[in-house]
Order: structure tokens, then C-alpha cells, then sequence
């Protein structure tokens, strides 16, 4: 059985949505699923923050490539 060190771990806090229905977030890493709750501190392997952060990314690309299809139109 594999262990995490605890050096390996990094703390994230995933921001509270406006809507008010604060889902938590489901990542999942080489078959582990970690579930993470919006407005807390969290301590998390340092691959889930990078999985957290490129989901970032792709909605931020997703969300610009969505308005300069709509200006097209």
C-alpha cells in the first residue's frame, strides 16, 4: 500500500460559488477520488492542484473561444 508523504501535499481553497450551491469538487488521481469543499482549506497532493489548475485554464480557453464564436454569429 502506497502512502503520500505529507511534504507531497499542498494546500488549496477552491473559491464558494455566487449561486450559493457550493458543490464540492470531484478530482480524481491514478485511481484515488478526492473530494474537495469550496471555501476550505484543503491539503491535497500536489498532482490534484495541478488537475485543479489546468481545469482552470481549459474553462478560462473554453470561455474565450465561446465569445469569439458568438461575435462571428
Amino acid at each position: 500500500m502506497k502512502k503520500t508523504q505529507t511534504s507531497d501535499k499542498v494546500t488549496v481553497c477552491l473559491p464558494r460559488l455566487r449561486d450559493g450551491k457550493d458543490a464540492d469538487v470531484l478530482v480524481g488521481l491514478n485511481g484515488v477520488m478526492y473530494r474537495i469543499k469550496r471555501g476550505a482549506e484543503v491539503k491535497v497532493p500536489a498532482g490534484v492542484k495541478e488537475i485543479l489548475d489546468n481545469a482552470e485554464t481549459e474553462a478560462e480557453l473554453a470561455e474565450r473561444y465561446a465569445a469569439s464564436r458568438a461575435e462571428r454569429v
